[in-house]
């Protein structure tokens, strides 16, 4: 007769007829229960992570306005004729270093 546990439960395989039974615990899983809870206590202090729940910046302004997200300090890559792009970000935002602007594309034209 094969047996698998799982849990409180006893299965008895003998075959084709499957039968269930409740057992109770024995006396040696209920010696490893402490240090069992042990474990999972000292692993539940190291998953802890702290988290910064710092209230988020608000813009306002009467004017109408776009939100351009970066992703930390903008990262500037050559884009040819004199004109770097910002990569850590979604929208298409170039810098003109001769004429010290930016330019930022809202829609595409055709």
């Amino acid at each position: 007769m094969n047996t698998r546990v799982t849990g409180n439960w006893e299965f008895h395989i003998s075959g084709k007829c499957v039968n269930r039974e409740r057992r109770l615990p024995s006396e040696q899983e209920l010696d490893q229960l402490p240090s069992s809870l042990a474990v999972t206590s000292v692993a539940e202090k190291l998953k802890r992570v702290e988290v910064k729940n710092n209230p988020a910046t608000i813009f306002f302004t009467t004017a109408p306005a776009v939100l351009a997200l970066i992703d930390g300090q903008p990262v500037m890559q050559d884009a040819g004729n004199g004109l770097q792009k910002i990569i850590n970000t979604r929208t298409l935002i170039l810098f003109d270093s001769g004429k010290g602007m930016y330019y930022l594309a809202l829609m595409e034209c055709g």
